[in-house]
């Protein structure tokens, strides 16, 4: 049994399948409020739900698989529901709604989402999401790390701020049709319980293809970028510059340093740099040190790493102020070194 999105005129040829996922893949099932919003906290951010009419019987039936770092949920409400949720701070997640509707309200704005449309809500901001008319919806949550690791890959240089998606209105089928059509065809495969993505390889494309089109097709602070054809093939002395940041970064480094060792004047490097990686020496200096900071900070999270105070950490990489370090982590990432660190 098919369902094709109902998307007001545009081509809606990809079908989400209808029937219910491989029992394997069952999450939760209640009748339970309480219990809903205990499971939905721990799989996203802390979680309010409530019925839009008290009266009315609640429902809910979720089920959830894995795609490489890339979780996918098929959720439905038998009722109209209120979700209020904090910061998804380490996530982004993308709403695809199969039936009923949803509504996002975040930073001042509302937008209607129907079937066969999507929305991305940021980690940075609490947001409500009301799901109407029976809804049945997919979710897809994005490592935050993982999307910025990969749009590095893209540039050849870490993003200089946190990617935020535009979220003031649903992305129709026709603008995002190529990242829709992979959706459909990860869940069916998915869901059907065909073990493909179970492999590692076969997940790790998978993963890569839904995050490429996740940032060429949602428009985001860094679209431009992307479709800007820009040579990646710098020149020798800016490529120079660049592998003696990334292997010294721990280091004191200087513009005359940078410029000596590339054997050009300080302009010349400024000009390179600001022509095949949009930014400057000492920026991209600093850029390659915030990553270095929070990769260790992770580390102490995930319990990779031993615990040391963030001030230790950040004189490694060569932060003399904290009070400026403080400022540029959350400029760059979205939020403070501590909340990087901490489990929630």
């Amino acid at each position: 049994m098919q369902f094709t999105p109902q998307t007001s005129g545009d081509d809606a040829s990809n079908n989400f399948a209808t029937g219910l996922p491989s029992s394997e893949f069952m999450l939760f099932e209640t009748d339970s409020l309480n219990m809903a919003k205990n499971r939905l906290t721990s799989e996203f951010a802390p979680h309010q739900i409530d019925l839009k009419n008290k009266s009315n019987f609640f429902h809910t039936t979720a089920y959830k698989g894995q795609v490489a770092d890339i979780s996918l949920y098929r959720i439905r409400y038998c009722s109209d529901v209120t979700i209020c949720s904090a910061p998804l701070r380490s996530y982004y997640l993308l709403y695809l709604p199969i039936t009923g509707r949803i509504r996002v309200e975040s930073d001042g704005q509302k937008t209607d989402v129907l079937p066969g449309e999507i929305i991305v809500v940021n980690p940075f901001n609490s947001y409500t999401l009301h799901k109407m008319d029976d809804s049945v919806q997919l979710t897809l949550k994005f490592d935050r790390t993982k999307l910025e690791i990969y749009l590095n890959a893209l540039f050849g240089h870490s993003p200089m701020g946190p990617i935020s998606f535009e979220s003031d209105q649903a992305l129709k089928y026709r603008n995002c049709e190529n990242l829709i059509r992979i959706i459909s065809l990860v869940e069916a495969d998915l869901f059907a319980g065909s073990g493909m993505y179970n492999d590692e390889v076969s997940g790790s494309i998978a993963e890569k293809l839904l995050l490429d089109m996740l940032l060429r097709q949602v428009p985001n602070n860094y679209s431009k970028n992307l479709f800007t054809n820009q040579s990646s093939l710098a020149p020798y002395y800016v490529k120079k510059a660049l592998d003696y940041i990334h292997e010294n970064a721990h280091h004191h480094i200087t513009m005359s340093n940078l410029a000596a060792l590339s054997g050009i004047s300080e302009r010349a490097l400024y000009d390179g740099f600001r022509n095949f990686r949009n930014t400057s020496p000492m920026a991209y200096v600093k850029n390659i040190r915030l990553d270095r900071v929070r990769a260790e900070l992770i580390g102490i999270r995930c319990g990779a790493t031993q615990r040391r105070k963030i001030t230790e950490i950040a004189g490694d990489w060569c932060f003399s102020h904290m009070g400026n370090f403080s400022k540029d982590y959350k400029q760059k990432f979205g939020e403070t070194p501590t909340n990087t660190m901490s489990e929630n």
